[in-house]
């Protein structure tokens, strides 16, 4: 698809928008587990993930964490055990890559001129740590993450955020998203918004999206 010249901004989530990270957290959890000698069962596991991606009436992820080392006794202290998944986290973060077209997207778009912001529901250091990676640090404006919100997606508040920061109205603005709950806040901010299939390892309902495409590749900008 072109983009219209009427759009002055583009707004991106970042886990399976820009890059491939959705099951990171996931296999992370796993990975840590392991270590102290214990595998997720499924209940468990599907606990981890609704509380990561912040599905239906979830538990916060550190929660999840500390009562996970403390029901099976680790041999580490359930603080010990919610801090080192983070830095593993981390770590492990720096391997996902960029999704088909993002990087040729981004620097053609700041090249052009566009205001380019991220609305993420991660940290601001794991943001700071994908954008480092992939040498972004100077494409976008500014950012969003889990630390200047009181309420995550579907509620817009993020989005309205960065709209009202980058100072166009939100009818010149596109959003960029890969998961239902961020498309339905996208809307809801008044954007335009288009949702992307790439990242994600099933079928999401993106029917909130204006469109829906498979990856950045496919988006086209004019002049």
């Amino acid at each position: 698809m072109k983009v219209e010249p009427k759009y002055k901004a583009f707004i991106f989530d970042m886990d399976g928008t820009l890059v491939n990270s959705e099951p990171v957290g996931p296999n992370t959890f796993v990975q840590v587990a392991k270590k102290y000698g214990v595998e997720p069962n499924k209940d468990e596991y599907i606990t981890f993930v609704q509380s990561w991606k912040r599905i239906g009436d979830y538990t916060d992820e550190k929660t999840v964490l500390s009562d996970f080392a403390e029901r099976h006794n680790l041999d580490i202290e359930p603080s010990r055990f919610v801090e080192e998944f983070f830095d593993t986290y981390l770590t492990n973060l720096t391997k996902a890559p960029a999704l088909t077209g993002v990087d040729s997207f981004l620097h053609q778009a700041k090249q052009k001129g566009y205001k380019m912001v991220i609305v993420s529901a991660s940290k601001t250091g794991q943001i700071g740590t994908v954008l480092k990676n992939h040498n972004w640090r100077d494409v976008f404006d500014f950012i969003i993450g889990e630390e200047d919100i009181t309420k995550h997606k579907p509620d817009p508040e993020g989005y309205l955020k960065a709209i009202e920061r980058i100072g166009v109205p939100a009818s010149e603005c596109i959003i960029f998203e890969d998961a239902k709950n961020g498309a339905i806040a996208a809307q809801a901010a008044g954007a335009f918004v288009i949702g992307l299939r790439e990242g994600n390892t099933e079928i999401v309902d993106l029917s909130a999206a204006n469109t829906v495409l498979n990856n950045f590749a496919e988006i086209e900008l004019e002049g």
